[in-house]
């Protein structure tokens, strides 16, 4: 269900951790992990793939969350004995979701961005294939919501001198501009300074390629920890 790699630059002391979209081989988006890394980053990925949601079982998905956040802790843990000191990430679409999963128990993720994301019960019923295997399981949208509870809606903590971007599209029809606002406003309550970014048009897909293509910048924005007004596309 996951799959892990890592680009170490020679000259870097700061790691991003790439949170890849649903069902997306890393392959695919090779040139925006190039970027990071030519920025002076050193990028660990993470490949999430269709195994999570193929048996129709809610507890595939807290299961590949806590390996995320058990492996983002153990390279952090690692890489600070190399001399790094500070720690961000990059999420798209279900990456996005379960890097705002990590918010709360992982403190050294100081800054970050969250390229779409919002509700996963209705990302996941806006998928044929998915929806069907749920549901021949018993499930409705609405149970299916229940049991997931608990990761739409984690345990943030304190999470004041944090420094996030949220990127989300009112033509997102998978995971819903609605959703995106909801976790933008729990992380802002929980005390982070959070530069929303709203694009009007744009589908699911075309909003996570229309960041990624500017995803050095938009990490750099993150990084610096200036909050800014969000901007409209």
């Amino acid at each position: 269900m996951l799959k892990t790699d890592e680009y170490i630059h020679p000259k870097s002391g700061v790691a991003i951790f790439f949170l890849g979209p649903y069902a997306t081989p890393m392959s695919r988006l090779d040139w925006a992990v190039q970027s990071l890394y030519r920025g002076g980053y050193t990028v660990i990925t993470y490949e999430y793939s269709r195994k999570i949601f193929d048996s129709g079982t809610p507890d595939n998905l807290f299961t590949v969350i806590q390996a995320t956040k058990e492996h983002v802790q153990a390279s952090i843990k690692r890489l600070k004995t190399q001399g790094y000191t500070e720690f961000g990430f990059v999420g798209s679409s279900l990456g996005s979701f379960i890097a705002y999963n990590c918010l709360g128990d992982i403190p050294e993720l100081s800054w970050g961005v969250l390229n779409t994301g919002g509700n996963i019960t209705d990302a996941i019923w806006s998928f044929a294939s998915e929806r069907q295997k749920f549901a021949a399981n018993g499930y409705t949208q609405q149970s299916l919501a229940k049991a997931w509870y608990s990761m739409q809606y984690p345990e943030l903590g304190n999470l004041s001198g944090k420094h996030y971007i949220v990127l989300a599209s009112k033509g997102d029809k998978t995971t819903h501009y609605k959703g995106a606002v909801e976790c933008f406003s729990r992380i802002k309550a929980a005390g982070a300074e959070v530069t929303r970014v709203t694009h009007h048009t744009f589908s699911h897909r075309a909003t996570i390629v229309r960041n990624l293509l500017r995803i050095r910048r938009l990490v750099k924005l993150a990084q610096a920890g200036r909050p800014r007004r969000g901007t409209n596309s």
